[in-house]
C-alpha cells in the first residue's frame, strides 16, 4: 500500500525556536493560541526562524527584491529601450514550457507598450529542440531577416556558440536565463542570471525565467516612464505578476524568499489582473468562473500549468502564448468585450484539446517507461529510452512527455530518472528528473563526454545524445547519481510529526494553515502521522472507482476522522482484509465543503502503511 516506494520520516523541529515563534504568533501575528504552537512547529520543521517568521508570514511586493540589485538588469533594459527607441526589431526567444511561455508574454507586452517593435518567438520542440539552436536561429532568421535584437528567457545560458553567430551576423543579444551556467557563459551583449554574482539571501538564486523576466519588465517600464516613452499611468504589473507566479509554481522552484511573494501576490491578483484567456481556460476546467474564485498554487500546478504544458509538448507552444495574450487590454463591455470573451473561449478549448492529446500518450509511455525500470530495480538511477515512431508494433515515444513521465518514474521509485526518446537519423533528446536530495545538473554534468547537450538545474534537466551512446549513458548517470547519495536508497517522504491531540484541528486550524501558502517545492504541503488508526469504512469513490473514501479512528482522537486517498481505489480490498489491525495514515488536513451548511475538517492522504512499521510511536 506504500504506492511512492518511500520511507516516512519526520521532518525535525527546532523545539526552542518553535516556543518563542509560537508566542510571538499569537501575540503579533494573531494567530489563536489554541493553534500557535502546530503553526509555530510547522514554521521551524521548514527552517523558518523567528527572524523570518514576520516575512514568511505576511509575503507582499515589498519584499520582491529592486530589479536594479540583479547584475545586468540596467544594462538589459536600456539596451532594449534603445533599440525601441530607434525602431529595431525585437525577437523575445523563448521556451515551449510554462515558465518560457509566460516569460514570453510579460517581455513582449511591455515592450510593446513602450512602442518597441517586439515579437514571440518559440522553438517547436520537434525539430528545432530546447533554446538557441542552429535550427530555431535559421528559421528566425529567414523570418525577419532585419533583427535588430535577440532577448531570450528561460533560456540562452548555454548557447556561447550560437550567441556567438548571432554576433557574426550583427545581431545583438540579451540573455536572462535562471538555469545553471556552465563553464563557457555566453559573450552576450547583457547576460542576466541570478546564479552570477548575486547575493541569494535577496535574490534568491531560484528565481524562475519568468521570475527574471518579471524584474527585467519592471525595469523597462521604469526607464521607459523616465524616458517619456509610456504615460505613467499604464499599467501592465498586474498581469504580469499573475504570469510570473504561475510560472514560479509550475517550474517547481523553491517558494521561498522573492518566490514565494511573487507567487502569493500573483493568487491574490488573479481575479482582478489575470488575462481573460487564462480566466477563461480555468473557468472550463473548474467549471467555475475565475472571477469568484479563491486561487490557490495547487491551482497553477494541477490545473493550468499541465495545460498550458501541453501545447508545447504536443504541437507549438504559441497556441499558450495566444491565449495569454487573450484579453490584456480587453474593453470592459461592448461589443468589443464580447468579441474578446469569444476568442479567449476559442483558445481554452484549443489548449484543453491538447490536453486531452498529451494525456493519452503520457498514459501508454508511462506504461512502457515503467516496465522498463523494473527490469533494473536495484539501479541508483534509472534511464530509460523509446523510439520515435512505432517499433516492432509498439507505440510511438513523444519528447513532449519525457520530463513529466521521468517525473512519474521518481515519484514511483524516489530515485533519479531519465527518459530519452530515440529519433529516426541516430539522435535522441529526453529529459531527466530528481527528488529532493539530488542535483540533477551535476548528474548530467558527470556523464556530459557522452551527450552533444544538456542543461538544467537540481532537480530537473534536458539532454541529447547519439542514440548509441545511451548504453553508456545509462552507466555514467547511475554512478553519477550513486554518488550524490551513495546507498542509492529511495529518498525518504517527510512528514510534520506524528497527532497526539486532536483539539486543535478543526476547521479554525485551515484557516491558520492557509496563512502558511502558498505551498510548493521549498515550502511543503504539511503531512501528519495520525497513529494506530482504525479503519470503519474504505469505499471506492469516483465514476470508475479511481479514489478511497475512507473513515477512521487514530489513537487521541474524540471522533471518526474521514479521509479521501487520490488514486488508490485498487487498495480497498488490501484494506479492508486488514482493517482488523492499527494502521498509520500520513495525510494533509483541508476544509470540506462537501456541506455547505457544515464545513468540516477532513484529510487528504498521502499514504496508509501498517502501524507496526513504526514500533516507538
Amino acid at each position: 500500500m506504500n504506492a511512492c516506494g518511500k520511507e516516512w520520516t519526520e521532518r525535525p523541529e527546532r523545539p526552542g525556536e518553535a516556543a518563542r515563534m509560537a508566542a510571538a504568533l499569537a501575540a503579533a501575528e494573531g494567530v489563536p493560541e489554541k493553534y500557535a504552537r502546530i503553526a509555530a512547529s510547522l514554521l521551524s520543521r521548514r527552517g523558518v526562524g523567528p527572524d523570518e517568521m514576520h516575512d514568511f508570514m505576511n509575503p507582499s511586493f515589498s519584499q520582491i527584491p529592486d530589479p536594479s540589485e540583479l547584475p545586468g538588469i540596467a544594462q538589459a533594459a536600456a539596451l532594449a529601450l534603445d533599440t525601441a527607441a530607434a525602431g529595431g526589431k525585437i525577437a523575445v526567444f523563448g521556451d515551449y514550457d510554462v515558465d518560457g511561455v509566460c516569460a514570453v508574454s510579460i517581455l513582449v507586452r511591455v515592450l510593446r507598450k513602450c512602442g518597441a517593435n517586439a515579437f514571440p518567438f518559440i522553438p517547436l520542440r520537434e525539430g528545432e529542440g530546447y533554446g538557441l539552436t542552429d535550427a530555431a536561429i535559421a528559421r528566425l532568421l529567414s523570418a525577419c531577416p532585419s533583427l535588430s535584437l535577440v532577448l531570450t528567457v528561460d533560456n540562452g545560458i548555454s548557447a556561447a556558440r550560437e550567441v556567438e553567430s548571432l554576433r557574426r551576423r550583427g545581431v545583438k543579444t540579451i540573455v536572462t536565463d535562471h538555469h545553471t551556467p556552465g563553464s563557457d557563459v555566453p559573450q552576450a551583449d547583457v547576460v542576466v542570471d541570478p546564479h552570477l554574482a548575486c547575493d541569494p539571501r535577496r535574490l534568491a538564486e531560484d528565481l524562475c525565467g519568468a521570475g527574471v523576466a518579471f524584474l527585467l519588465a519592471s525595469a523597462i517600464a521604469k526607464g521607459a516612464r523616465e524616458r517619456g516613452m509610456i504615460p505613467g499611468g499604464v499599467k501592465f504589473a498586474g498581469a504580469a505578476a499573475v504570469l510570473a507566479g504561475l510560472a514560479t509554481v509550475t517550474d517547481i522552484v523553491p517558494l521561498r524568499g522573492a518566490n514565494r511573494s511573487i507567487v502569493h501576490e500573483s493568487l491574490r491578483l488573479f481575479r482582478r489582473h489575470a488575462p481573460t484567456g487564462l480566466k477563461e481556460l480555468y473557468a472550463q476546467v473548474s467549471r467555475q468562473a475565475a472571477d469568484g474564485a479563491a486561487m490557490q498554487a495547487s491551482c497553477y500546478g494541477y490545473v493550468l500549468g499541465p495545460r498550458l504544458n501541453a501545447c508545447g509538448r504536443m504541437s507549438d507552444a504559441m497556441e499558450a502564448y495566444d491565449l495569454l495574450m487573450c484579453g490584456w487590454d480587453a474593453p470592459p463591455d461592448g461589443k468589443a468585450a464580447a468579441e474578446a470573451r469569444e476568442k479567449a473561449r476559442r483558445a481554452a478549448v484549443s489548449v484543453e484539446a491538447r490536453n486531452a492529446e498529451r494525456r493519452t500518450v503520457e498514459k501508454d509511455m508511462a506504461e512502457a517507461a515503467l516496465a522498463q525500470a523494473g527490469e533494473d530495480s536495484a539501479a541508483a538511477a534509472f534511464v530509460v529510452a523509446g523510439d520515435k515512431s512505432p517499433c516492432d508494433g509498439a507505440k510511438s515515444w513523444h519528447p513532449g512527455v519525457a520530463g513529466i513521465v521521468a517525473a512519474k518514474l521518481v515519484e514511483k521509485t524516489g530515485r533519479p530518472c531519465a527518459v530519452a526518446v530515440r529519433f529516426p537519423g541516430g539522435m535522441a533528446h529526453g529529459s531527466a528528473r530528481a527528488p529532493a536530495g539530488y542535483d540533477i545538473h551535476a548528474a548530467l554534468s558527470a556523464c556530459s563526454r557522452v551527450l552533444e547537450r544538456f542543461g538544467g538545474h537540481a532537480a530537473a534537466g534536458g539532454f541529447s545524445l547519439a542514440k548509441e551512446k545511451i548504453p553508456e549513458f545509462r552507466r555514467l548517470f547511475a554512478e553519477a547519481c550513486a554518488a550524490q547519495m551513495p546507498e542509492g536508497a529511495a529518498s525518504p517522504a517527510m512528514f510534520d510529526g506524528w497527532i497526539g491531540d486532536f483539539s486543535a484541528f478543526d476547521c479554525g486550524w485551515t484557516e491558520v494553515q492557509a496563512r502558511l501558502e502558498p505551498f510548493g517545492d521549498g515550502n511543503p504541503e504539511p503531512v501528519f502521522g495520525l497513529a494506530k488508526a482504525m479503519l470503519s469504512k474504505v469505499t471506492p469513490v469516483g465514476a470508475d472507482g479511481r479514489h478511497l473514501a475512507v473513515e477512521f479512528r487514530p489513537a487521541g482522537a474524540p471522533r471518526a476522522q474521514r479521509g479521501i486517498w487520490w488514486r488508490h481505489g485498487e487498495d480497498a480490498e488490501g484494506l479492508r482484509a486488514a482493517s482488523l489491525r492499527p494502521f498509520a495514515i500520513f495525510a494533509t488536513p483541508f476544509r470540506s465543503e462537501y456541506d455547505p451548511g457544515a464545513p468540516s475538517l477532513e484529510w487528504r492522504i498521502c499514504d496508509i502503511l501498517p502501524q507496526d512499521m513504526f514500533p516507538g510511536v
